[in-house]
C-alpha cells in the first residue's frame, strides 16, 4: 500500500525531532493518519529500530477490526473443511434411499367416505406401496373407518393382502356405527383369518364392532396362544361362550379381555 520512500520520510522526521521513546507524537502529527495507521499495523518503530515484545503487543489494538469499525469484508469466504465435510454428509443422506425398517413397523390407515366424512382418507396407492414393499416389516397395523360399508370393505381387502407380516399389534377401529357390522361374514371372516394364520406373534387385538365367530377365535388361538395379551372384542354378536372360553382357557398369557355385549 505504501513504498519505502513513506516510510523513510516518515523517519526522517522522526529524527529530527529527536524526542520519541517509540511513536512520538509531534512526528505523528506531521504525517497523515492513513500512514501512522499502516505503520502501527505493520509494527514500524519511528527510531529505525526493530520493537520489541511489549511495544509489538501496544500496537496490536489499534489495528482495524471487523467488530469495531463496521466494516464489511467484500471477499469471499470459502467453506472450511469441517463445513464441506458436514454438507458432503448431508446430502449424501438426502439422497441415500430410506433403509430404516422401524419407520415402517407401525402403520395406521384411514379409510374415509368423502360424502359422509370430512376427514381424508390414506391414498391407495400409499397403501399399496407400503404392503408391496414393507410388508414383511409391519408389526402395528390400524385401520379407521367411517360409517359406511365401503370403507369397511375396502379394510377388508387390505387385510386380505397382509400375507407375509408378523403383525403385534391389530386394530380394527370404527369411528361411527356401523361399518364393519355391515360387511358380510363371508367377507370379513376370510380377510381376518389371513392375519390370524400368517402372523405368528400376535399380541393385542381389537377387533370391537366386528363379525369376527368362534371358528375364527379358534384360529387365533391355535397359531397365537403363547403371544396373546390383549382381546378386546366388545359387541361381536357372532361369538359365543364357548369362544370366549376357549380364548381365555389356552391363552395362558392373557392379561386383559374385553366382553361388552350390547
Amino acid at each position: 500500500m505504501f513504498s519505502s520512500a513513506h516510510v523513510l520520510g516518515y523517519q526522517a522526521v522522526v529524527k529530527a525531532e529527536r524526542s520519541c521513546s517509540c511513536c512520538p507524537t509531534s512526528a505523528a502529527a506531521s504525517i497523515s493518519p492513513v500512514i501512522q495507521l499502516w505503520l502501527q499495523v505493520n509494527a514500524v518503530c519511528p527510531n529505525n529500530r526493530v520493537p520489541n515484545r511489549e511495544e509489538t503487543a501496544a500496537f496490536k489494538p489499534s489495528m482495524m477490526k471487523r467488530g469495531r469499525t463496521g466494516l464489511k469484508s467484500k471477499c469471499k469466504i470459502f467453506p472450511t473443511h469441517e463445513g464441506r465435510a458436514k454438507r458432503q454428509k448431508v446430502s449424501s443422506f438426502a439422497l441415500k434411499p430410506v433403509e430404516d425398517w422401524d419407520l415402517w413397523r407401525r402403520c395406521e390407515f384411514e379409510l374415509n367416505q368423502p360424502a359422509t366424512s370430512y376427514l381424508r382418507s390414506t391414498h391407495p396407492e400409499l397403501i399399496q406401496q407400503i404392503i408391496k414393499k414393507h410388508a414383511q416389516h409391519l408389526q402395528y397395523v390400524s385401520l379407521k373407518v367411517d360409517s359406511c360399508t365401503e370403507s369397511a370393505e375396502a379394510a377388508c381387502d387390505i387385510l386380505s393382502q397382509l400375507v407375509n407380516c408378523t403383525i403385534k399389534t391389530l386394530g380394527l377401529i370404527s369411528t361411527a356405527r356401523p361399518s364393519f357390522m355391515d360387511v358380510s361374514q363371508a367377507h370379513f371372516v376370510p380377510a381376518l383369518m389371513v392375519v390370524f394364520v400368517n402372523s405368528k406373534s400376535l399380541s393385542s387385538i381389537k377387533i370391537d364392532d366386528t363379525p369376527v365367530d368362534d371358528p375364527s377365535l379358534k384360529v387365533l388361538v391355535a397359531n397365537n396362544s403363547d403371544t396373546l395379551k390383549l382381546l378386546k372384542k366388545s359387541s361381536c354378536p357372532h361369538v359365543s361362550p364357548a369362544g370366549i372360553l376357549c380364548v381365555a382357557d389356552q391363552c395362558n398369557g392373557l392379561r386383559e379381555l374385553a366382553l361388552i355385549i350390547c
